[in-house]
């Protein structure tokens, strides 16, 4: 459904790969951009899941294509954006939407745990941009946006230190390479979600627990947010109205300033 963000707000002419956008708020992403206009790259490890979202915006008239894609596999990686190299002949927004989560106390993380959470959250974060930096910067333009959490910037009783930390170090590689990518005419921002309705049923299990309905609580808003909340922030960066915007986190979290 379009709305006035969509109407205002024109992307035509740009390429954005999502990553993580076979479901939840990398989809919902994928086809607000899909409705500006843009031209999208589906990057999924589920390859039938970026398969169905890229299908839905060709439908809409937009060019998709999707490529399966471990974010924590170097090759991978690489192939993803040699990939968008040959058909599109470069990228000119990146969200860094892929990320894993498990609740799991400090004291029970397994060496394995933390590493595969470090790696997929906070290493795919990094090699992606990394490689998308190197295209943008031939055309001296560009914008990544890294999605975040608000488990990175406030206590969130069950989140798991390993996730906590991953989203963390995004804020703060986002605060650093404002300042090394901005000479080279690429913006970086990040998006820190709290409370949202993805549909999968680890976001429905949170929400039931009470750790989740103590989030509601301390929200102002009183409710959870959705998707689409997340993507129009992330419309919104993407765009020419954010030209003189680097460097920062947006919270998109109802308000909520702390957890429980």
């Amino acid at each position: 459904m379009e709305t006035s963000s969509d109407a205002v707000i024109d992307l035509s002419g740009k390429l954005a790969i999502v990553t993580g956008a076979g479901r939840g708020i990398g989809a919902a992403i994928a086809e607000t951009f899909a409705r500006a206009g843009a031209d999208l790259v589906i990057a999924d490890i589920d390859e039938d899941s970026g398969r169905k979202v890229a299908g839905n915006l060709q439908h809409i008239g937009r060019k998709a294509l999707a490529v399966k894609t471990d974010v924590a596999a170097p090759a991978e990686v690489d192939r993803l954006f040699a990939t968008v190299q040959d058909k599109f002949a470069g990228v000119d927004i990146l969200v860094n939407n892929t990320g894993i989560w498990f609740r799991r106390p400090f004291l029970e993380i397994a060496d394995r745990e933390w590493d595969k959470v470090l790696s997929v959250n906070l290493k795919g974060t990094f090699m992606c941009s990394q490689r998308a930096a190197r295209m943008m910067m031939a055309k001296r333009t560009g914008c990544i946006i890294n999605i975040a959490s608000h488990a990175g910037l406030f206590y969130s009783r069950g989140q798991g230190v390993h996730y906590a930390a991953s989203k963390a170090a995004i804020i703060q590689m986002t605060r650093v390479l404002a300042f090394e990518l901005g000479p080279l005419g690429i913006r970086i921002n990040a998006i820190a979600p709290g409370g949202i309705n993805t549909g999968s049923p680890t976001s429905a299990a949170q929400a039931e627990t009470g750790a989740g309905q103590a989030l509601f609580r301390v929200n102002p808003l009183g409710s959870r947010g959705e998707p689409e909340d997340v993507a129009h922030a992330a419309l919104f960066l993407a765009s020419r109205m954010a030209g003189f915007i680097t460097g920062q986190t947006l919270v998109v979290n109802g308000g909520t300033i702390g957890g429980s």
